[in-house]
């Protein structure tokens, strides 16, 4: 998908056909081997030992789940990383509070951010495994994403309540959102809706494609996030709001030094 949409991994083909080579599979082959032996015991991995901060290790956790769940991965298929992929599982699921947060106040300005790039994980693993015991877990953590929505802009902030909007938090938690809905969740179209209202208003140019952090800007970090966002929601690439988009993006190149 956002993992892969089959639910599992495709033919070299297929691979080939979108860009990618035997040699990026050996690529992420390695890094799956990395990921692997750079976690706890505990199944987490230890931010601080690779110079980040600790405070936020429930989103470096999911991130690193996400790449497993890339590779067609799950904690109930068997295989060589299913012990690890289940350690990490355990282990963010027992973080999560009461209160479906999958983060703590320590996180900062953080604190949405590792919420939403959790839960993105935990309901990419109920959507590739099924597995009753993450779909509690996962609805708790989307419960809190709805209820943290600004009910005038739409969009989401750093903290765990209704408030201000910011197109970079709303990024992670749509992805989540959306991830949720593809695993089979209900989340209220209102939801996506109101969502929505955010881009159009941080949207500015022309057409509405050129989407800053709190409002219309020109940022190419935001511009990208706003793009995602909206072909998430299948908005085609010959709309004028994805043109405008994408000439930003493609007048800075990523520079692969």
């Amino acid at each position: 998908k956002m993992i892969r949409k089959q639910r599992g991994r495709p033919s070299l083909e297929t691979i080939e056909q979108l860009g990618g080579s035997d040699a990026t599979e050996r690529a992420i082959g390695a890094a799956l081997e990395w990921l692997s032996r750079n976690q706890e015991a505990d199944g987490r991995w230890d931010i601080k030992k690779h110079g980040g901060n600790g405070n936020y290790e429930t989103a470096g956790a999911g991130l690193a789940l996400l790449c497993y769940y890339g590779w067609g991965l799950s904690h109930n298929k068997g295989g060589k990383y299913q012990n690890n992929i289940r350690k990490a599982l355990d282990w963010l699921i027992a973080q999560q509070q009461e209160s479906g947060e999958l983060s703590s106040a320590a996180a900062g300005n953080g604190r949405m951010y590792a919420h939403g790039i959790a839960t993105i994980a935990l309901c990419e693993a109920y959507g590739i495994s099924k597995d009753p015991k993450i779909k509690e877990p996962a609805e708790k953590a989307i419960k809190l994403i709805i209820a943290s929505q600004s009910p005038t802009k739409g969009g989401w902030r750093y903290q765990p309540k209704p408030g201000d909007s910011d197109t970079s938090v709303t990024g992670w938690q749509y992805m989540a959102l959306h991830s949720a809905r593809m695993a089979g969740m209900e989340v209220p179209e209102v939801v996506f809706a109101n969502a929505r209202r955010w881009f159009d208003q941080a949207g500015g140019g022309k057409f509405g494609g050129l989407y800053g952090y709190t409002g219309p800007g020109n940022s190419p970090p935001m511009v990208a996030t706003g793009m995602f966002c909206r072909q998430l929601d299948l908005v085609p690439p010959e709309d004028p709001r994805m043109i405008e988009s994408a000439d930003v993006l493609k007048a800075r190149p990523i520079n692969a030094n």
